[in-house]
């Protein structure tokens, strides 16, 4: 429920949905929520739970940036797993050809993501050849020997190296972050391209990255999707672009390649989608909170608890959709 990145942080990843490695098991942060406290536009301070102000609740639950500032939330909590010890790693794999890259995404479209276990995608040029890396995270809620033979499909892929997760912070960050179904071998293919041309050719960019997270979401699907305002419980895969350099001269080279890799991974006939905390903000509406129903119902919300629009930070509701 936390977030898988460097200080996340709870109550913002909560309330936008809450994707986390703990999903297979516990859920969306969202279906873990049980009230929150809320300071209103008008500086009115509210419980807001299913018994209080319940439809505000309904909209705090995938949509929380708009409505106030969220100063407190009470959630559930959990038995800890194998005594709070988890396994958590990446393999990596260096200088890989479009065609050993299509393989190991067709291993990933195949493999089945248990409830205890996340995965995690990372495209980087690392030192200190910086060739293109295309890096795994791997997360399971147990002990090693379990892990071990969880993941054995994908240590099978024979990685160059297998090391410990690291952060980086500072720089300029902007993201374009789009939400599959599934892995598609085929368009991972070219999103890959995309990227590596972009990072081997533009200097200043080459720290850019592509970042992926893939979850169990057995227990979130136990929920039904009208329960709450978070309207992607059936996407499988999240995966984003992420820019990272320091000369403001390149934004509009790097809001090109952004775009162009986003839309590589859109399947056509299908409805777009991204997660509101990955969100870039040149999204449309539907993309980010679900359908025309939705739309309005928290329009309505909006309209009451913040009508001059003072919150909404991450991706605001604008007026002229609830007029």
């Amino acid at each position: 429920m936390t977030g898988v990145c460097n200080t996340v942080g709870l109550i913002p990843a909560i309330i936008g949905g809450g994707l986390g490695n703990m999903m297979g098991m516990c859920g969306l942060g969202v279906d873990n929520m049980l009230s929150a406290t809320v300071i209103t536009a008008s500086g009115e301070k509210i419980n807001v739970s299913k018994d209080e102000n319940s439809e505000l609740w309904w909209g705090l639950r995938g949509a929380g940036g708009n409505f106030g500032v969220v100063s407190s939330l009470t959630v559930k909590s959990y038995e800890q797993v194998n005594g709070g010890i988890f396994c958590s790693g990446s393999i990596g794999f260096v200088g890989k050809s479009v065609n050993e890259i299509g393989e190991i995404a067709r291993t990933l479209e195949k493999f089945e993501i248990g409830r205890k276990m996340a995965v995690g995608i990372l495209w980087a040029r690392i030192p200190p050849s910086f060739q293109p890396t295309f890096f795994i995270h791997l997360f399971y809620a147990g002990p090693e020997d379990e892990a071990t033979k969880a993941f054995e499909p994908l240590f099978a892929l024979k990685p160059t190296f297998v090391n410990d997760p690291a952060g980086v912070k500072g720089g300029r960050r902007p993201t374009w972050g789009i939400g599959l179904k599934r892995f598609d071998g085929a368009r991972i293919q070219e999103a890959w391209k995309i990227w590596e041309n972009f990072t081997g050719e533009c200097k200043g960019a080459m720290a850019s990255l592509v970042i992926g997270d893939c979850y169990n979401h057995d227990e979130a699907n136990e929920v039904d999707e009208g329960d709450t305002a978070y309207p992607w419980r059936k996407v499988g895969v999240h995966l984003l672009f992420s820019g990272n350099y320091q000369d403001p001269s390149l934004d509009e080279e790097v809001s090109v390649v952004g775009r162009k890799f986003r839309d590589s991974l859109k399947v056509e006939g299908e409805s777009s989608s991204v997660y509101v905390n990955f969100a870039h903000g040149d999204e449309k509406l539907e993309e980010i909170y679900g359908n025309k129903e939705r739309i309005e119902r928290l329009g309505k919300l909006k309209k009451k608890w913040d009508p001059e629009r003072r919150f909404g930070f991450t991706f605001p509701i604008p007026l002229p959709v609830i007029d």
